[in-house]
């Protein structure tokens, strides 16, 4: 018995031909540069289509993938203890800066605070870097401050509360 179509599965990623694969997305994409220049928009098109559709573009995507593991919180931790704030806000902040929805968040704090800390007032880049502090109580916002400004909010006796912004 004979099957019908050619089969595009892989039985192990060791037995791939990776140079193959490259050659192949890489004359793919000349070929479309290729077409534009020369104006034939019709088959600019199909050699999208043909690049989003294959089987070695979507081998070349998923090498790019970066992949984040997820990192164990430690087992004496307590969010309610007051010692652990502090290790719970350093979290929060590389949760937010590994996710795009985290990254827009961030942004956002950046600009209502028109890209200054609110307790010293400097400007906020990533040169001089950044914590989030989650200040204590309901609804509370987050900030964005530098880092030792955020030594100096939790070494503070009494709760920091940020000017409006």
């Amino acid at each position: 018995m004979k099957p019908c179509a050619s089969s595009n599965k892989v039985q192990s990623w060791e037995s791939i031909d990776w140079a193959k694969a490259r050659a192949y997305v890489k004359k793919l994409q000349m070929r479309i540069v290729k077409a534009q220049k020369e104006g034939h928009y019709s088959k600019v098109k199909s050699l999208q289509w043909l690049l989003t559709h294959s089987f070695y573009a979507k081998l070349e995507y998923a090498t790019d993938t970066k992949i984040i593991r997820f990192k164990k919180i430690v087992a004496e931790a307590n969010p309610f203890d007051e010692k652990w704030m502090d290790y719970f806000e350093e979290r929060e902040g590389e949760k937010m800066l590994n996710g795009t929805k985290g990254r827009e968040k961030l942004l956002s704090i950046w600009r209502k605070q028109q890209k200054c800390c609110p307790v010293c007032g400097d400007v906020l880049n990533s040169d001089t870097g950044f914590r989030i502090h989650i200040p204590a109580g309901r609804g509370a916002r987050k900030i964005m401050v530098h880092p030792d400004c955020h030594k100096q909010i939790h070494s503070l006796f009494t709760s920091f509360e940020p000017g409006p912004a």
